[in-house]
């Protein structure tokens, strides 16, 4: 028997036996429009005003974007803001190289250094070239080299077609040309009863191709020539009787689209068939040089050439130099646009004394914006120009430098002078709403955002259109699984009435979604850059109020434990700093404000002295919840619950793994509760957890699939929400 002593309390602690969930930002915003530079098809993190503007300049008269990460930050000081600029992408947002922003440059000079022949083009992609055009050069005049262009359109024939067909009518071929995503149906009468008459009636219905005669046989052809070219055809009740069968044919050659060449298959044919080489040029446009440096060098494009009045290359005789001017480099743009035009490359003696480095600094007008002292063109040197201005602690905001290898270092030192630089482009002409919007194809637009995990406010400035307000609420409800919440913005000019027309008929807003909500006028700021922008009578301007509310959403957020669970609006929540005033005195007239309010329609203040939000409500009153607050608040504890829950993932469904996941659960909603969350403080009212063996049948615990439901209380009922945890299938959802 073991020795007993004296009696004692033991205490002994155990690990816990739930899982804490994470604490999540609650007021991420995901924002796009325009701004004055930047990168384009990426999205970049700022948490304030100055690293705003470190990435993606100042304020611009179009810059719609840069005034909402202003009003955001005036009124929360520092909070997590998405940018995504906009620009325009033609044809079409599905591809991010379509965009038609471009960032400028200036080539540098030097005097000693031996040149390469060279000719640039005319012209900037894309080139229209056809099928066979060629480009004939005299490299180092020597004899003709020849870089072709190849290109096929595809092509499907039938095989043993029967004719007359004896069609009925409706029968049909179903098809997608160039894989351009839209399938087409072609739909037959009882008159297509030979090849004539068949071949008749598809080439009016046909997009992007036509049909013709092959020997008796039916031809489809692509209007599109090169490995672009596609016809899928994919079924159809007439394939039988015209000899057609399912499954895709493409085209070949040695470009995508023949009729729209770019500059980088152009580098490809001309260094891939002859020893020139090609620089693809920032603008577009390519620059042919000979292999070979100094006056030996040349280089022409022959007469006999079938591309070059497309490319825009002359048929003249480019030789290089010997020792003397010439280009040894260029500093871009770091982002496209415009902005790039106002900067000069000033090149000075070096502040060392050495003749062989050199000063160079960036000015914008009169101010010097950045400075680069004692810089060199040896490769190997610590101050090797191109490393210090493009990387480390030295790197530039504004520009990169290249190298353009010519001449030997150091003697290859660009000439002192000034440079202005040129070519740069927002990229603004004939901006559209899909421009805005965007596609998953590429990402652009909206569907950059898709990587920020816990995004949670969505605005798009400066865009107020019943296309990008109804994507908008698509996207946070459907896309982003009703984690995100849109801000809308009013259109410009917008009385009463005419707004209540707007989100009731133009656009259809009206209990569309409780995932957005809209908000009216537009407000009036005080001037913030007087050289930019034009002040009206009272020294003020009018913006979109969007970044100005999402502000106001994140500092109700911050402001208290569970301020997201709290009206983001009122004379102390809603306050909205900066606004001096509104786009229309309707706003002050509580009549007017009867009008839209009871539209969902949410006036941004509730008197002429008054500037805060006066409204709570979503754009769906009839949905589970119909306030700002109730439809964020939920919105954060699922995103929450489903993040915390992945310790579930690929575990086996056992009773442990359904009590943790309970435990887990309750005791994050029971803080939550404490917090504001529900319409009460007794937990067997406020909300239920639900894991239990009924929901987690024998089928669905086989596949290691967890399930469990949520109930949230709002005023009429319990709403229940479900959690599935683990390898998705449909059929263990069903089960």
């Amino acid at each position: 028997m073991p020795e007993l002593l004296a009696s004692d309390v033991i205490i002994t602690e155990e690990a816990p036996t739930f899982a804490a969930l994470p604490t999540l930002p609650t007021a991420v915003v995901g924002a796009v429009g325009v701004t004055k530079m930047g990168p384009v098809n990426e999205t970049r993190l700022t948490t304030n005003f100055d690293g705003w503007v470190d990435i993606y300049g100042g304020f611009a008269a179009s810059a719609d974007l840069t005034m909402a990460a202003f009003g955001f930050y005036l009124q929360v000081g520092t909070g997590f803001f998405w940018g995504v600029r906009t620009v325009h992408y033609s044809p079409d947002a599905t591809d991010q190289a379509n965009k038609t922003s471009a960032a400028g440059l200036a080539t540098l000079t030097t005097t000693g250094a031996a040149t390469q022949g060279s000719v640039t083009s005319t012209n900037a992609e894309p080139f229209n070239l056809s099928p066979g055009d060629d480009l004939d050069l005299k490299v180092d005049a020597g004899g003709t080299q020849t870089a072709t262009f190849d290109a096929a359109a595809a092509t499907v024939s039938g095989s043993s077609g029967t004719y007359p067909t004896t069609f009925a009518g409706g029968e049909t071929i179903i098809l997608e040309m160039n894989n351009d995503g839209d399938t087409q149906t072609i739909t037959f009468t009882s008159g297509a009863q030979t090849l004539a008459q068949v071949i008749d009636e598809i080439n009016p219905q046909l997009q992007g191709g036509y049909a013709d005669d092959d020997g008796g046989e039916l031809r489809l052809t692509s209007d599109k020539a090169g490995t672009g070219s596609e016809i899928d055809i994919t079924g159809g009740t007439a394939l039988a009787t015209l000899g057609l069968s399912t499954g895709t044919t493409n085209g070949t050659g040695d470009v995508v689209d023949i009729d729209a060449v770019t500059a980088a298959e152009v580098k490809t044919r001309v260094e891939g068939d002859t020893t020139a080489q090609v620089t693809v040029e920032s603008d577009g446009k390519v620059t042919i040089k000979t292999p070979t440096v100094g006056a030996g060098g040349s280089i022409q494009v022959e007469a006999s050439s079938t591309a070059d009045d497309e490319i825009g290359l002359d048929n003249s005789v480019h030789s290089g130099s010997a020792a003397g001017p010439g280009d040894m480099g260029k500093v871009h743009g770091l982002w496209d646009g415009a902005y790039v035009n106002t900067l000069d490359v000033v090149v000075a003696a070096a502040s060392s004394g050495d003749s062989d480095e050199f000063n160079l600094s960036i000015k914008e007008g009169t101010a010097t914006r950045e400075v680069w002292v004692n810089l060199s063109t040896v490769l190997t040197s610590p101050r090797y120009w191109v490393t210090i201005m493009n990387t480390g602690n030295e790197i530039s905001k504004l520009v990169y430098a290249e190298d353009l290898l010519t001449g030997t270092p150091p003697g290859n030192r660009p000439d002192n002078g000034t440079y202005s630089m040129s070519g740069g482009d927002d990229g603004l002409t004939s901006l559209a709403d899909a421009d805005f919007v965007g596609s998953s194809a590429g990402p652009t637009g909206l569907y950059l955002l898709d990587t920020v995990e816990n995004l949670s406010l969505l605005i798009v400035p400066g865009r107020a259109s019943a296309t990008v307000h109804q994507t908008m609420l698509t996207y946070c409800e459907t896309w982003r699984n009703g984690d995100v919440f849109a801000v809308l913005d009013p259109p410009a000019g917008q009385s009463a009435t005419e707004i209540v027309t707007y989100v009731k008929t133009t656009a259809a807003l009206k209990n569309l979604s409780e995932f957005g909500a809209i908000y009216w006028p537009r407000i009036r700021i005080g001037n913030p850059a007087e050289a930019i922008f034009t002040s009206d009578a009272d020294e003020m301007i009018t913006v979109a109020p969007s970044g100005f509310i999402a502000g106001v959403y994140a500092r109700t957020d911050g402001e208290t434990p569970g301020g997201i669970y709290q009206p983001p609006a009122g004379v102390e929540r809603g306050n909205i700093t900066g606004v001096t005033g509104y786009e229309t005195d309707e706003v002050f007239d509580k009549r007017k404000r009867d009008i839209v309010y009871p539209e969902l329609i949410n006036p941004v203040c509730a008197g002429e002295s008054d500037r805060w939000l006066d409204g709570t409500k979503t754009l769906l009153e009839t949905g589970n919840w119909p306030q700002i607050q109730q439809r964020r608040g939920t919105s954060y504890m699922n995103r929450t619950v489903r993040i915390g829950l992945k310790f579930a993932r690929h575990a086996n469904n056992t009773r442990a793994l359904r009590r943790r996941a309970h435990r887990t659960v309750r005791a994050f909603l029971a803080a939550q509760m404490a917090l504001g969350a529900f319409e009460t403080t007794d937990e067997a009212t406020a909300f239920r957890v639900d894991f239990s063996d009924a929901l987690n049948t024998a089928t669905v615990r086989k596949g290691k699939l967890l399930r469990g439901r949520l109930g949230y209380n709002r005023p009429t009922s319990i709403d229940w929400v479900w959690v599935s945890v683990g390898p998705y299938s449909p059929e263990l959802e069903a089960a």
